[in-house]
């Protein structure tokens, strides 16, 4: 172990991604709740009152942790959906707004709670629990978290999801000219704050970089929080859809371009359960001010290992229709999951950000390698314009198709080579209009070797990709030093080195905001616009004019390499005067000027795309990152025993009765609450640098003691519970777990008369469902199916007698449906009895209701055919009678 007073060296950035899951929230608010503790704690943010009492034992090992190891963590992105979306809005308001996280073991005691949701209880249209009673508990969530002025307000963004019941469509057309329509039903809201970097005109109608302070976590702004929250997570049947309206200026899927109007929105966890694609954007439009891990941290409810399926061993004759029909149902969420790892992986492997690194720090390190790379970069430099303005054609190209009215599949040609000659200027003298376009180098070596010499000191001809790239090669390479010390060795030179990093990153936002503006200009230009080669290249051309690209990112270059210069002479010096260097982790030729560095950067660039995809050589570089899959996958180390052994997400209460089983006992939120924590603290300890397994083990053990004693129930005189009862709470707990769905709800409502009153609400709020969803609308086209699920809703209404109230059922209809009542009235009684006595027995009571009811037809079919026979019988000696 370090010492106590151990600076803080590494900071690990957290972005996370929070999956759904229904009545799984819960777990996932423990894990939200050890997060914050964790974060809190490594940043040495204790005010008064933030930390609750029961809490303070695991705040202070936190903190204790995070010290000897000299880290910091910290969260600045959260994307969710669903029941994550609920925990992730919570926690941002929180990170924005500076104040501490609402107490989530309260929250989510009463805002699960079946009652809660249920009453008072009114007459629901479309949904089984009332979505106002939610909205009320999310609010009143939201007000406990104050606007903290004096608190430094960090950079934070929250991504939010939801399904579209309106899913407009875009039509495509193949590659033989045949027109079909595709629906897109996705929907997602961005809510930010932080310094918002733009590029517009000023009031010189000139173009400038604005800055300004933004937020959308303001107090005044609890009204768009709390719908999407209730958008997110409203869940089909249980919840109703809302209207999306307020939440128009947040939606960034579909594109503000499409002109898609508002929708009623449900639960987004139906098609995007894991939104990773827009973390990552978010990730590269960070300021980066310290050298920083980057985790992107996906909290998902579930085991991490997936059992083999039902079906494994059965022959196809053998598998039963409701096997089938249930995998239908869970394909979906398969599909979006494994889409977005797909994503990360394909990110993960096609970043070449690494290679470009190492081969300027070569550069920086060996002045022949630095000769060689700059002669061969000067030679290649005709054949990298030919495949830059191909790529660049290629894809201004593809965004003006996907703004047509109708979007093709046939592959975006790319430019044959004779028209990027012809773009460039192949054979034409100097002033020409196309010899110098302004988003392409010249072929003339001295682009390279001396970028900034001349009129080029204040023209930049290599594009907005490229400056990205550059920019992000110097700071990775001021950053690098910092990132490998693990002794304190180059503590002298952390503060030169980090502001200079610091400063380029301004440079950085800078050009990612002109990409912003020129990408929007190139689409307002293009809309309902067909171009050729030629046009595009125009276009392009028109459009870095317009906004003075050239001139701006020449300054930004420039500025960016003599900060480099600078950050780097200070630190050499400081280190110089601590008598000691960077030796062989670190290098930089000491001649180098703003000239030198710019042009190790351009051949780097030069020698990676020459012959790259057209998508690599216009796309920034990926973002670096760490991926950290948070679930509950492992038991406890206080309950290492062959009997717990990998039961995993077996464990929650919240995965029983097709998750919802924690809506349904508060003392199994309470223990769902705490596992979230525990599986929290399991796999945030290796977020910690320089701990050894038998270290973490130890320190899972003291925060799972910890952890379990502020949540175990209270002692006799309100004292935390001791370790052994803690421990022997959660053993009972895991024991439960073990037992049947049956078992387990028979043994819960044994006895629980409140249980049993809120089982009844439940099954008279579905009857009430049903009963309207058997009533066509009042407007609109009735849909083909509509009459006939109304009469079969209305027959069923006499089976439904014990969830509806008598007007219900006194109406003229029911009156003719008199014959089967009287008919089922040996079922209507067994279920009636069994729903005001014990809503338990319903489904026994109704098994013998029915054998009676069958009994009951048998006999009446019976008695008709005798009666029957005898009116044939009677009728046949009165005829034959008449005859004789």
């Amino acid at each position: 172990m370090t010492d106590a007073n151990t600076p803080t060296r590494h900071e690990t950035r957290l972005a996370l991604v929070l999956n759904g899951g229904v009545s799984l929230a819960v777990w996932m608010g423990g894990v939200t709740h050890e997060l914050d503790l964790l974060r809190r704690a490594s940043s040495g943010v204790d005010s008064p009152g933030a930390v609750a009492d029961e809490d303070r034992p695991v705040f202070e090992i936190w903190e204790r942790l995070a010290r000897n190891a000299g880290t910091k963590i910290s969260i600045d992105i959260v994307s969710g959906t669903s029941a994550g979306g609920l925990n992730g809005l919570l926690l941002a308001t929180a990170l924005a707004r500076g104040s501490a996280l609402p107490n989530l073991r309260s929250v989510w005691q009463e805002s699960a709670a079946l009652d809660q949701l249920l009453k008072p209880l009114t007459k629901p249209v479309n949904s089984v629990l009332r979505g106002q009673a939610f909205e009320e508990k999310m609010r009143a969530a939201l007000n406990t978290i104050g606007d903290c002025a004096a608190c430094p307000q960090q950079p934070v963004t929250l991504f939010i999801t939801a399904t579209a019941l309106d899913g407009r469509s875009k039509q495509f057309s193949d590659g033989f000219g045949a027109v079909f329509d595709v629906r897109d039903h996705r929907r997602l809201y961005r809510f930010q704050q932080g310094e918002r970097v733009t590029y517009t005109k000023n009031a010189r109608q000139t173009w400038d970089m604005k800055r300004k302070l933004h937020t959308d976590f303001d107090k005044a702004n609890d009204d768009c929080l709390v719908l999407a929250a209730r958008a997110t997570a409203s869940f089909p049947v249980a919840f109703g859809p809302v209207s999306e309206s307020l939440l128009m200026k947040y939606r960034q899927e579909p594109p503000a371009a499409l002109g898609f109007p508002a929708s009623c929105v449900m639960d987004g966890g139906v098609l995007n359960n894991a939104p990773f694609g827009p973390v990552l954007d978010a990730i590269t439009r960070r300021k980066i001010d310290l050298p920083v891990r980057r985790v992107v941290a996906f909290l998902v409810p579930s085991s991490g290992r997936i059992p083999p399926e039902d079906t494994k061993d059965r022959a196809c004759d053998e598998v039963k229709w409701f096997a089938a029909g249930m995998s239908a149902v869970r394909y979906p969420g398969e599909v979006n999951f494994r889409s977005g790892t797909e994503d990360l992986a394909k990110r993960l492997a096609s970043s070449i950000r690494d290679r470009q690194l190492e081969l300027f720090q070569r550069m920086a390190t060996d002045s022949d390698l630095d000769e060689t790379t700059r002669k061969v970069a000067s030679d290649l430099l005709p054949e990298y314009r030919r495949n830059r303005a191909r790529a660049v054609l290629y894809d201004v190209r593809k965004r003006m198709t996907a703004l047509g009215r109708v979007n093709c599949l046939a592959a975006t040609p790319e430019a044959e080579r004779k028209w990027v000659d012809e773009v460039l200027g192949a054979g034409r003298p100097e002033e020409g209009t196309w010899a110098r376009p302004n988003w392409v180098p010249r072929s003339d070596a001295s682009e390279i070797l001396r970028p900034f010499e001349g009129e080029r000191a204040t023209r930049w001809s290599w594009g907005l990709s490229t400056a990205e790239r550059v920019l992000q090669c110097l700071i990775g390479h001021l950053h690098q030093p910092l990132v490998v010390d693990r002794g304190g060795k180059f503590d002298t030179a952390r503060g030169p080195l980090s502001e200079g990093a610091r400063k380029i990153s301004e440079g950085l936002r800078d050009v990612l905001a002109m990409t912003d503006a020129a990408n929007l200009e190139l689409l307002t230009h293009a809309r309902g616009g067909e171009f050729a080669d030629d046009g595009a290249a125009r276009l392009c051309q028109r459009v870095f004019d317009d906004l003075a690209i050239p001139q701006k990112a020449a300054g930004i270059i420039l500025q960016a390499a003599n900060d480099y210069i600078e950050a780097v002479r200070e630190a050499t010096r400081l280190m110089s005067e601590d008598g000691s260097d960077f030796g062989t982790e670190w290098a930089y030729q000491g001649n180098w000027d703003a000239n030198s560095v710019v042009a190790a950067c351009l051949a780097v660039e030069v020698l990676c795309r020459t012959y790259a995809p057209p998508a690599e050589v216009v796309e920034p570089l990926a973002p670096q990152f760490d991926f950290l899959r948070l679930g509950p996958d492992n038991i406890s180390p206080l309950f290492d025993e062959d009997r717990y052994d990998g039961m995993g997400d077996r464990k929650l209460f919240g995965i029983k009765f097709e998750h919802f089983g924690a809506f349904i006992d508060p003392e199994w939120r309470r223990s769902d609450f705490a596992w979230g924590r525990l599986d929290g603290a399991h796999h945030l300890l290796y977020l910690l640098p320089g701990l050894s397994d038998q270290d973490r083990r130890s320190a899972e053990v003291e925060l799972h003691l910890a952890i379990l004693r502020a949540e175990a129930p209270r002692g006799p005189t309100g004292e935390l519970a001791t370790a052994r009862a803690a421990r022997a709470w959660m053993e009972g707990n895991l024991q439960k777990q073990q037992m049947s769905n049956h078992d387990l709800m028979e043994a819960f409502y044994r006895g629980n008369d409140r249980a049993k009153e809120t089982l009844k609400d439940v099954m008279e709020s579905v009857g009430r469902l049903l009963k309207e969803s058997g009533k066509q609308p009042a407007r609109g086209p009735v849909p083909r199916w509509a009459a006939v699920w109304e009469t079969v809703v209305a027959y069923g209404e006499c089976v439904l007698d014990p969830f509806l109230s008598k007007a219900d059922l006194a109406g003229k209809e029911n009156r003719k449906r008199r014959w089967l009542r009287r008919l089922t009235r040996p079922l209507r009684r067994a279920i009636s009895t069994a729903f005001q006595r014990d809503p338990t027995e319903i489904p026994r009571k109704a098994k013998e209701g029915l054998k009676q009811t069958a009994r009951t037809v048998v006999i009446g079919i019976l008695v008709v055919i005798a009666v029957a026979f005898a009116v044939a019988l009677a009728l046949g000696l009165v005829l034959g009678m008449r005859l004789g």
